[in-house]
């Protein structure tokens, strides 16, 4: 497979175009999910709290661990329904396949892809802690270093306390470009080369050679535009949902603090179900920048039966091809030098006899 490098604005403006062509057929499922992780994720905080109240019970001490464990299956199927879509998404843009088909494609998979970006985020969390611990212990030498040398502590406070502002960001940036191909390509490597976790999470390191900054930038980007789209969601969003917190506040004489609390649940509920609009833009993006960056040739569409085609990536309706089944092709032997030969050859191509 041909490797070539990520451009930006290519992958942006894919994505972008990919979101609207497929926006009425991603949105729905989206929406039908985050309702209900959302609901889910409000059921795990309820118990959470109800298991802790019922700590100061002694009575109802062993309830709270019941219903601690309840509050943790919520929470993992949640987290599991995000990923499964999550995967989804990206089988579709990868195979060019309807994302129904795609969600039965990838049911199986769920445990894995959940295990994948669980793995994923814990390597990011402990090479981050660790690039933010090393700055702080270097630069803490450093300064007692020229504190030393210049004899003079309150310089010495003064760049120390300059550079606390600093330095940790620089930590952090360079620990984020190094781990940047880990937050694109993991999910698509798992998906298209149907690999094993860790074998998904070495070759998409390798993805990243000589393009980690641009990796980097590409998810700044697309971190802000699907930023800036949120936003103008969840206002939106925000906007409906407060007229049911006002309507639960002033039914508090009558219902008590019962009518708030819920009002409050269903406004949350309505919030987290709308962001669905939003969410396809980005979880799309590193499938596109996958294929943009792994570019298939065309013999192995082919040999893999991959549908993707530019077109899908145009602001025209992508039309999903039906596979044809390859037919076996005929060969023959040359009866005068033995080598092998297409069944329709009228000269032999290594020895040139004729024969037909």
């Amino acid at each position: 497979m041909a490797v070539q490098h990520v451009e930006i604005g290519t992958v942006v403006d894919k994505t972008i175009n990919t979101y609207q062509s497929r926006f009425r057929e991603y949105v729905p499922y989206y929406i039908l999910f985050n309702s209900l992780m959302g609901i889910l994720l409000i059921a795990a905080v309820i118990t959470v709290i109800f298991s802790l109240l019922s700590l100061f019970n002694p009575q109802q001490a062993s309830f709270s661990v019941i219903g601690f464990v309840i509050s943790f299956i919520f929470a993992v199927i949640a987290i599991g329904l995000n990923y499964w879509l999550n995967g989804a998404a990206q089988y579709s843009i990868l195979f060019n396949r309807p994302l129904k088909e795609s969600l039965e494609k990838t049911r199986s998979k769920i445990v894995s892809l959940t295990l994948l970006a669980l793995i994923v985020n814990i390597v990011n969390a402990i090479v981050i802690s660790i690039a933010f611990i090393a700055s702080l212990v270097v630069y803490v030498l450093f300064i007692i270093a020229i504190a030393a040398i210049i004899e003079n502590s309150g310089v010495a406070i003064l760049l120390l306390l300059l550079g606390l502002q600093v330095l940790p960001l620089l930590g952090v940036g360079a620990a984020a470009i190094l781990l940047a191909p880990l937050n694109i390509f993991p999910t698509p490597v798992y998906l298209y080369e149907n690999v094993g976790i860790l074998t998904a999470i070495k070759k998409s390191w390798a993805l990243g050679q000589n393009i980690r900054i641009k990796l980097f930038l590409l998810i700044i980007v697309m971190t802000l535009i699907f930023a800036v789209a949120s936003q103008l969601v969840t206002a939106g969003a925000i906007f409906i949902a407060t007229p049911i917190v006002v309507i639960g506040f002033s039914l508090m004489p009558q219902w008590g603090i019962s009518s708030l609390i819920i009002s409050v649940i269903l406004a949350v509920l309505i919030v987290m179900t709308l962001a669905g609009v939003i969410m396809p833009l980005k979880q799309i993006w590193p499938a596109i920048a996958y294929i943009e960056r792994k570019k298939p040739i065309r013999e192995e569409i082919k040999e893999k039966k991959s549908l993707y085609t530019e077109p899908l990536l145009s602001k025209k309706k992508p039309i999903y091809v039906e596979e044809e089944p390859q037919k076996p092709e005929l060969t023959i032997y040359c009866r005068y030098c033995g080598t092998k030969i297409p069944h329709d050859s009228v000269f032999c191509p290594n020895c040139g006899t004729k024969l037909k």
